[in-house]
Protein backbone atom coordinates (compact mmCIF):
# COMPACT_ATOMS: atom_id res chain seq x y z
CA UNK A 1 0.00 0.00 0.00
CA UNK A 2 2.81 2.73 0.92
CA UNK A 3 4.70 2.01 -2.23
CA UNK A 4 1.24 2.34 -4.31
CA UNK A 5 0.60 5.76 -2.54
CA UNK A 6 4.19 6.82 -3.53
CA UNK A 7 3.69 5.77 -7.26
CA UNK A 8 0.49 7.60 -6.82
CA UNK A 9 2.25 10.60 -5.53
CA UNK A 10 5.05 10.35 -8.40
CA UNK A 11 2.65 10.69 -11.30
CA UNK A 12 -0.52 12.44 -9.69
CA UNK A 13 0.78 15.66 -10.92
CA UNK A 14 -0.57 13.89 -15.16
CA UNK A 15 -4.20 13.56 -13.38
CA UNK A 16 -4.92 16.74 -11.67
CA UNK A 17 -7.11 18.08 -14.30
CA UNK A 18 -10.05 15.35 -15.16
CA UNK A 19 -10.91 16.06 -19.04
CA UNK A 20 -14.32 18.03 -19.56
CA UNK A 21 -16.52 18.78 -22.64
CA UNK A 22 -14.94 22.52 -22.54
CA UNK A 23 -11.70 21.47 -22.08
CA UNK A 24 -8.19 21.21 -24.71
CA UNK A 25 -8.19 17.31 -24.46
CA UNK A 26 -11.89 17.19 -24.40
CA UNK A 27 -12.29 19.07 -27.51
CA UNK A 28 -9.77 16.44 -28.90
CA UNK A 29 -11.52 14.30 -28.28
CA UNK A 30 -14.87 15.07 -29.81
CA UNK A 31 -12.90 16.34 -32.66
CA UNK A 32 -11.65 12.39 -33.32
CA UNK A 33 -15.19 11.43 -32.80
CA UNK A 34 -15.06 10.07 -29.46
CA UNK A 35 -16.61 11.28 -25.83
CA UNK A 36 -15.44 11.96 -22.76
CA UNK A 37 -16.63 8.99 -20.98
CA UNK A 38 -13.25 8.23 -19.81
CA UNK A 39 -11.02 8.53 -17.00
CA UNK A 40 -8.69 11.10 -19.12
CA UNK A 41 -6.96 14.36 -17.69
CA UNK A 42 -5.71 17.30 -18.94
CA UNK A 43 -2.13 18.37 -18.73
CA UNK A 44 0.37 21.13 -19.46
CA UNK A 45 3.67 21.83 -17.35
CA UNK A 46 7.02 19.97 -16.60
CA UNK A 47 7.16 16.48 -15.24
CA UNK A 48 10.01 14.66 -13.84
CA UNK A 49 10.47 10.86 -15.36
CA UNK A 50 13.27 8.82 -13.83
CA UNK A 51 15.32 11.61 -13.40
CA UNK A 52 14.77 13.71 -16.41
CA UNK A 53 12.50 17.20 -16.79
CA UNK A 54 10.36 17.07 -19.77
CA UNK A 55 8.59 19.92 -20.64
CA UNK A 56 4.57 18.44 -21.89
CA UNK A 57 2.95 20.58 -23.96
CA UNK A 58 -1.05 20.72 -24.02
CA UNK A 59 -1.81 16.92 -23.88
CA UNK A 60 -4.51 14.01 -23.17
CA UNK A 61 -3.47 11.56 -20.77
CA UNK A 62 -5.10 8.18 -19.89
CA UNK A 63 -4.06 6.45 -17.26
CA UNK A 64 -3.28 2.19 -17.59
CA UNK A 65 -4.80 0.48 -14.91
CA UNK A 66 -4.53 -3.44 -13.52
CA UNK A 67 -7.54 -5.23 -12.22
CA UNK A 68 -7.69 -3.89 -9.24
CA UNK A 69 -7.48 -0.30 -9.98
CA UNK A 70 -3.67 0.31 -9.24
CA UNK A 71 -1.95 3.07 -11.66
CA UNK A 72 0.56 0.51 -13.80
CA UNK A 73 1.46 3.87 -16.14
CA UNK A 74 0.12 6.64 -18.15
CA UNK A 75 -0.32 7.19 -22.14
CA UNK A 76 0.36 10.75 -23.14
CA UNK A 77 -0.85 11.63 -26.13
CA UNK A 78 0.08 15.41 -27.62
CA UNK A 79 -2.54 17.28 -28.97
CA UNK A 80 -1.01 19.42 -31.43
CA UNK A 81 1.37 17.09 -32.63
CA UNK A 82 1.02 12.99 -33.82
CA UNK A 83 3.19 12.32 -30.70
CA UNK A 84 2.95 9.57 -28.07
CA UNK A 85 4.73 8.78 -25.04
CA UNK A 86 3.88 5.49 -22.42
CA UNK A 87 5.67 6.37 -18.99
CA UNK A 88 5.55 3.21 -17.21
CA UNK A 89 5.46 3.64 -12.52
CA UNK A 90 8.39 0.43 -13.15
CA UNK A 91 10.11 -2.12 -15.62
CA UNK A 92 8.03 -4.72 -14.40
CA UNK A 93 4.34 -3.18 -14.81
CA UNK A 94 2.12 -3.70 -17.78
CA UNK A 95 2.25 -2.16 -21.31
CA UNK A 96 -1.45 -2.73 -22.75
CA UNK A 97 -4.71 -0.88 -21.79
CA UNK A 98 -7.97 -2.34 -20.62
CA UNK A 99 -11.45 -1.04 -19.68
CA UNK A 100 -13.32 -3.91 -18.84
CA UNK A 101 -16.93 -2.51 -18.13
CA UNK A 102 -19.14 -5.57 -18.24
CA UNK A 103 -20.62 -7.20 -15.23
CA UNK A 104 -19.85 -10.74 -14.11
CA UNK A 105 -21.79 -13.54 -15.68
CA UNK A 106 -21.69 -11.03 -18.75
CA UNK A 107 -20.45 -12.88 -21.73
CA UNK A 108 -19.28 -10.16 -24.01
CA UNK A 109 -15.28 -10.70 -25.40
CA UNK A 110 -12.69 -8.65 -24.97
CA UNK A 111 -12.67 -6.50 -28.73
CA UNK A 112 -8.62 -5.62 -28.94
CA UNK A 113 -7.24 -2.60 -31.00
CA UNK A 114 -3.83 -1.55 -31.16
CA UNK A 115 -4.13 1.53 -30.19
CA UNK A 116 -6.36 3.35 -27.02
CA UNK A 117 -8.33 5.77 -29.53
CA UNK A 118 -9.10 2.70 -32.09
CA UNK A 119 -10.17 0.71 -29.01
CA UNK A 120 -12.41 3.63 -27.81
CA UNK A 121 -13.54 4.10 -31.46
CA UNK A 122 -14.58 0.71 -31.45
CA UNK A 123 -16.98 1.45 -28.07
CA UNK A 124 -18.07 4.41 -29.93
CA UNK A 125 -19.24 2.52 -33.11
CA UNK A 126 -20.72 -0.51 -31.20
CA UNK A 127 -21.22 -0.02 -27.59
CA UNK A 128 -18.61 -2.68 -26.37
CA UNK A 129 -18.05 -2.91 -22.94
CA UNK A 130 -14.97 -4.52 -22.72
CA UNK A 131 -12.29 -2.76 -25.03
CA UNK A 132 -8.71 -3.05 -24.48
CA UNK A 133 -5.16 -1.65 -26.87
CA UNK A 134 -2.23 -4.05 -27.44
CA UNK A 135 -0.13 -0.59 -27.85
CA UNK A 136 1.54 -2.36 -31.41
CA UNK A 137 0.47 -5.35 -32.81
CA UNK A 138 1.80 -7.90 -30.06
CA UNK A 139 0.45 -9.00 -26.97
CA UNK A 140 2.50 -8.92 -24.39
CA UNK A 141 2.84 -12.23 -22.69
CA UNK A 142 1.49 -10.10 -19.89
CA UNK A 143 -2.25 -8.95 -21.53
CA UNK A 144 -2.35 -12.85 -22.62
CA UNK A 145 -2.31 -13.86 -18.93
CA UNK A 146 -4.87 -10.72 -18.22
CA UNK A 147 -7.08 -12.35 -20.68
CA UNK A 148 -6.55 -15.79 -20.61
CA UNK A 149 -10.26 -16.33 -18.88
CA UNK A 150 -11.89 -14.10 -21.58
CA UNK A 151 -13.17 -14.39 -25.54
CA UNK A 152 -10.87 -12.41 -27.18
CA UNK A 153 -11.40 -10.54 -30.67
CA UNK A 154 -8.44 -8.73 -32.10
CA UNK A 155 -9.21 -5.54 -34.00
CA UNK A 156 -6.27 -4.70 -35.20
CA UNK A 157 -5.43 -1.98 -38.17
CA UNK A 158 -6.52 -2.86 -41.68
CA UNK A 159 -3.31 -3.02 -43.26
CA UNK A 160 -0.15 -5.41 -43.56
CA UNK A 161 1.05 -4.76 -39.81
CA UNK A 162 -2.10 -5.30 -38.51
CA UNK A 163 -2.65 -8.55 -40.55
CA UNK A 164 0.25 -9.94 -39.74
CA UNK A 165 0.31 -9.02 -35.79
CA UNK A 166 -3.78 -10.80 -36.23
CA UNK A 167 -2.11 -13.93 -37.71
CA UNK A 168 0.78 -14.50 -35.30
CA UNK A 169 -1.62 -14.70 -32.52
CA UNK A 170 -3.27 -16.94 -34.45
CA UNK A 171 -0.03 -18.79 -35.17
CA UNK A 172 0.64 -18.85 -31.35
CA UNK A 173 -0.70 -21.46 -29.13
CA UNK A 174 -1.64 -19.22 -26.06
CA UNK A 175 -3.43 -17.52 -28.53
CA UNK A 176 -4.93 -19.43 -31.57
CA UNK A 177 -8.47 -19.67 -29.80
CA UNK A 178 -8.45 -15.34 -30.49
CA UNK A 179 -10.83 -14.42 -33.41
CA UNK A 180 -10.64 -11.91 -35.32
CA UNK A 181 -13.17 -8.89 -36.12
CA UNK A 182 -14.01 -7.96 -39.66
CA UNK A 183 -16.10 -4.42 -40.05
CA UNK A 184 -18.64 -3.70 -42.62
CA UNK A 185 -20.81 -1.34 -44.43
CA UNK A 186 -23.36 -2.06 -47.60
CA UNK A 187 -22.86 1.91 -48.48
CA UNK A 188 -19.48 3.57 -47.69
CA UNK A 189 -15.98 2.56 -49.14
CA UNK A 190 -13.46 0.58 -46.47
CA UNK A 191 -11.16 0.45 -49.33
CA UNK A 192 -8.69 3.11 -48.07
CA UNK A 193 -9.81 3.40 -44.26
CA UNK A 194 -6.52 1.76 -42.11
CA UNK A 195 -8.20 1.98 -38.42
CA UNK A 196 -11.19 1.97 -36.53
CA UNK A 197 -10.82 5.88 -35.23
CA UNK A 198 -10.90 7.02 -39.25
CA UNK A 199 -14.41 5.30 -39.37
CA UNK A 200 -15.84 7.24 -36.04
CA UNK A 201 -14.74 10.17 -37.88
CA UNK A 202 -16.69 9.45 -40.84
CA UNK A 203 -19.99 9.74 -38.93
CA UNK A 204 -23.33 7.97 -39.61
CA UNK A 205 -22.17 5.34 -37.38
CA UNK A 206 -25.59 3.14 -38.04
CA UNK A 207 -23.81 2.69 -41.56
CA UNK A 208 -21.81 -0.08 -39.94
CA UNK A 209 -21.52 -3.70 -39.12
CA UNK A 210 -19.40 -6.42 -38.40
CA UNK A 211 -18.35 -10.02 -38.36
CA UNK A 212 -16.21 -11.77 -36.15
CA UNK A 213 -14.30 -15.06 -37.47
CA UNK A 214 -12.49 -17.86 -35.87
CA UNK A 215 -10.09 -20.75 -36.53
CA UNK A 216 -9.93 -21.54 -40.38
CA UNK A 217 -11.94 -19.18 -41.02
CA UNK A 218 -9.89 -16.23 -39.39
CA UNK A 219 -6.75 -17.17 -40.99
CA UNK A 220 -8.02 -17.44 -44.57
CA UNK A 221 -9.58 -14.20 -44.01
CA UNK A 222 -6.39 -12.66 -43.28
CA UNK A 223 -4.13 -14.26 -45.68
CA UNK A 224 -6.66 -12.71 -48.14
CA UNK A 225 -5.81 -9.26 -47.18
CA UNK A 226 -2.14 -9.77 -47.34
Amino acid sequence: RQRQMCIRDRFSPLLQNRVTENSPAGEYLKSRGLSVDLEAYDFEGSFNYRGKEYQVPDSIVIPMRNRIGQLQGVWIRFLQEKRFFIWLVDDTVQKFWLDIRAEPGEDEPVYIAESIFDALSLRELFGFKNVGAVLGVAASAEMQEALKDFEVVMCFDRDSAGYKGMLAHLNNPRTQHWKVFEILSKNVDLSGIKDYNDIVQLGNLDEFSYNIKSSIQAKIYIKSKL
